[in-house]
C-alpha cells in the first residue's frame, strides 16, 4: 500500500532513468543532468549501497602494466591498445577533476609491475620494449617516460624476493569507499535523483519510452533508459560479448613495519596488490579458473584464495608472519576486447559497461560518451 506522495511522485516520469549507482552509472546521469538541468535524470540501485566493482575493487588508479599492454598489442594491434590506453588514462583525469584528489583519498603513489626471481627473461624482454613503449605513448597521450626500470626501489619497500620493479609515475591509489561517496553526494548537488533498495524486476516497452517495475512494488516511468550494470545484465539485446568475471581479494591484519608504497601489478596485470591501512591488499589470480569464475555471484573460491596466500608468503613478504583478516569476491566485466560497450541497444534503451576490470579508469570516460550518445535524442 503506498501513499499519496509515494503513488504520485513517482507518476510523474522520468526523462532518463540509469540502473546501476556505480562509478559509471552516477557519472552519466551527473553529466547528463549538469549540461541539460532541466531533465528529470535518477539513478537506481538494487542495494542499500553499489555492490558490484565499485565497492569491491582494489581502488587502484592505473592504465596498464608492461607486460598486460604488450600480450594485448600482439593480440589486437598496437594502435588499439594505445587507444585504450588513452582513455583509460583520460578517464582518470576526468575523475580527479571532477571530484578532486582530496575527495576520494587519491594517492600519487606511482604504479609498479613487479617481476619474480625466475621472471627474468620476462623482464629483459620489457627492458627491451621500454623506449618503443615510452615514444609511443607519449605521441598518443602527451605522457614523457611513461615507464621505467626502478628495481632500486625493491630494497626499500623490502620486497626480498623481487627481480626487478618496472615503475609508472602516472598511476596512483583511490578509498573506494570516499570515490563513491563522492560521485553520490556530487550526483545529487546536481539534481540527480538517486534511490536504493530499487531492485529492477522487468522494464516493459511503452509508446512514451519504458515502465520499470522493481522488486518493492515500485512501478515507474522512464523516457530513456540506461543501463550501467557492467557485467551483471548480459541477456539484453545486442550484449553477446558481454561475460561476468568474479575477481578475488584479500586484506592481511595490520603489518607492523609494513613499507611498500605504491600500486602494484604482477603476471601480464592478472595480480595485484597495494598497501591500505597498514595492510596489504591482494587481488587477482583469475586464470587459475577461468571457467569457474565466469559467475556473478559473490562467492570466494578456494583455489584462488590459497593461490593469493600463497603468494603473499613466497613473493611479496617472505618469511613474515602475516594473518589474513578479510575475504571478498566482487564482479568485473570482460569480453573478446577490452573495450568498453557504450551503445544504444534500441530506440531509447543504452548501455555502458564491460569496463574489463578498469573501472576507476574507463568509468568516467564510458559515461561522458554515453552521456553525448543520449543527449543526441534530446
Amino acid at each position: 500500500m503506498f501513499s499519496y506522495w509515494q503513488k504520485n511522485y513517482f507518476a510523474a516520469p522520468f526523462d532518463v532513468t540509469v540502473i546501476g549507482a556505480g562509478i559509471n552509472g552516477l557519472l552519466a546521469a551527473s553529466f547528463l543532468k549538469k549540461k541539460h538541468p532541466a531533465l528529470r535524470v535518477a539513478v537506481f540501485e538494487k542495494g542499500i549501497l553499489p555492490d558490484g566493482a565499485t565497492l569491491r575493487n582494489a581502488g587502484f588508479a592505473c592504465f596498464g602494466s608492461m607486460t598486460e599492454l604488450m600480450e594485448d598489442a600482439e593480440l589486437n594491434g598496437r594502435e588499439a591498445v594505445l587507444k585504450l590506453l588513452k582513455s583509460r588514462y583520460d578517464g582518470l583525469r576526468m575523475l580527479r577533476d571532477w571530484c578532486g584528489d582530496a575527495a576520494i583519498g587519491y594517492e600519487a603513489c606511482g604504479g609498479f609491475e613487479f617481476f619474480a626471481r625466475d621472471e627474468k627473461e620476462t623482464l629483459e624482454k620489457v627492458k627491451e620494449a621500454l623506449p618503443g613503449w615510452n615514444r609511443d605513448i607519449e605521441d598518443f597521450c602527451g605522457l614523457r617516460n611513461t615507464f621505467a626500470d626502478s628495481s632500486a626501489r625493491a630494497a626499500e619497500m623490502e620486497l626480498n624476493a623481487c627481480l626487478g620493479l618496472i615503475g609508472n609515475p602516472y598511476e596512483g591509489a583511490v578509498n573506494s569507499a570516499m570515490l563513491i561517496r563522492t560521485l553520490w553526494q556530487k550526483a545529487v548537488s546536481v539534481g540527480v535523483e538517486v534511490y536504493t533498495n530499487f531492485e529492477l524486476d522487468q522494464y516493459e516497452t511503452t509508446g512514451t519510452g519504458f515502465t520499470l517495475r522493481f522488486g518493492n512494488a515500485h512501478k515507474v516511468q522512464t523516457r530513456r533508459l540506461l543501463f550501467c550494470t557492467n557485467g551483471y545484465l548480459r541477456h539484453l539485446p545486442g550484449l553477446s560479448d558481454l561475460a561476468p568475471a568474479r575477481g578475488q581479494v584479500l586484506v592481511t591484519e595490520p603489518i607492523p613495519g609494513l613499507k611498500l608504497k605504491g600500486t602494484f601489478h604482477h603476471h601480464f596485470g592478472y595480480n595485484y596488490f597495494r598497501e591500505i591501512d597498514g595492510r596489504i591488499l591482494l587481488g587477482g589470480g583469475r586464470f587459475l579458473d577461468r571457467e569457474g569464475e565466469t559467475d556473478a555471484g559473490h562467492v570466494l573460491n578456494e583455489k584462488i584464495q590459497d593461490y593469493l596466500e600463497g603468494l603473499l608468503g613466497s613473493m611479496i613478504l617472505p618469511g613474515r608472519d602475516v594473518r589474513i583478516e578479510t575475504r571478498w569476491a566482487g564482479i568485473m566485466a570482460v569480453g573478446e576486447t577490452k573495450r568498453p560497450i557504450v551503445k544504444k541497444l534500441e530506440e531509447n534503451l543504452y548501455f555502458a559497461g564491460r569496463m574489463g576490470g578498469m573501472g576507476v579508469a574507463l568509468g568516467a570516460h564510458s559515461a561522458r560518451e554515453v552521456a553525448e550518445l543520449i543527449a543526441e535524442s534530446l
